[in-house]
C-alpha cells in the first residue's frame, strides 16, 4: 500500500498522474474488514472525503484511474460541478421519460387499445 500512495501523492508518469500531496489514505475496521478512505487536506485545513473502498477490498492501482478521471483541476475553465450534475441528472429524468414513454407506446397503448375494442365490440 505505501507504493501506491507515494503514487497518489506524488504522481504516476505511466499514468498521467501528477499526484497531489494533500491526498491522504486512513484505514478504518469494520466487522466485515477494514475500509479505506481516500480524504484531501483542503486550503481550510479541513480533511474532504473523495473516496473509500468497500470492507475488505483495499485500494489497487484503478485509483489512480478513478482520480484522473475526477480530478476537478483537469476540468476546463469555468468548469462548475453543479452544472454537471445537473446536467447529469436531466439526462437521467430524460432517460426515464423516454423509457416511460416507450413502453406506454409498446406496451400499455396496445392493451388498452384492445380493452377498448374488446368492451365496444
Amino acid at each position: 500500500m505505501d507504493d501506491l500512495i507515494h503514487k497518489i501523492q506524488h504522481g504516476d508518469t505511466i499514468l498521467g498522474w501528477e499526484g497531489d500531496e494533500r491526498l491522504a489514505v486512513f484505514a478504518s475496521p469494520t466487522p466485515i474488514g477494514m475500509v479505506f478512505e481516500l480524504l484531501r487536506l483542503e486550503e481550510d485545513g479541513e480533511y474532504r472525503f473523495v473516496v473509500k473502498t468497500e470492507p475488505g477490498d483495499p485500494f489497487d492501482n484503478h485509483i489512480i484511474h478513478w482520480l484522473i478521471t475526477h480530478d476537478q483541476r483537469r476540468k476546463p475553465k469555468g468548469w462548475n460541478l453543479d452544472d454537471e450534475v445537473k446536467a447529469h441528472n436531466m439526462k437521467i429524468d430524460a432517460d426515464r421519460q423516454a423509457q416511460q414513454t416507450e413502453w406506454i407506446r409498446e406496451d400499455l397503448g396496445p392493451r388498452l387499445l384492445h380493452a377498448v375494442r374488446k368492451d365496444n365490440g
